[in-house]
């Protein structure tokens, strides 16, 4: 059995190519101005970048799914509330949620963002009237960090 070995240079180029391509991706998300709503060149530009979660993204913003959550240490999450309810954890500039798209294609190339992370990316950029706010005791940040919430607070 022989295996395939590729050159240094190859793996050099890959690198260079994926890093092309996020920075088109964040310039593209720079294009949200803050309290506009969003243009039909940004849309379109947005589509071509992202042609499987931009219209589920969308339905989400359209739904004030976005919430940021913050606690009295000044920790700051996202929580993303799907179509069917679920709410995920959203960490928008380490690039995570801890949805199945995301563990499933994102981390293996297939999508650069699940519709969850989009959603937070561009309800971000938006600001205040794209986001709802919400503010919990530290130990409710916690639990939430943790995926296990108890609501008698």
């Amino acid at each position: 059995e022989s295996k395939r070995v590729f050159p240094s240079r190859f793996c050099c180029v890959c690198e260079t190519m994926s890093s092309l391509v996020e920075e088109v991706e964040q310039a593209t998300l720079d294009l949200v101005v803050e309290g506009k709503e969003l243009s039909a060149d940004t849309l379109t530009q947005l589509h071509t970048l992202f042609p499987q979660t931009i219209i589920p993204a969308l339905d989400i913003l359209d739904r004030d799914g976005v919430t940021v959550v913050t606690c009295p240490a000044k920790r700051v999450v996202y929580q993303v509330c799907g179509k069917g309810g679920k709410t995920y954890l959203v960490l928008p500039t380490e690039k995570y949620c801890d949805c199945v798209a995301f563990e499933y294609q994102v981390l293996r190339k297939e999508l650069s963002m699940c519709k969850h992370l989009l959603a937070a990316q561009i309800a971000i950029r938006m600001g205040d009237s794209a986001l709802r706010h919400e503010t919990v005791s530290n130990e409710m940040f916690a639990m939430r960090m943790c995926g296990s919430e108890d609501d008698d607070e």
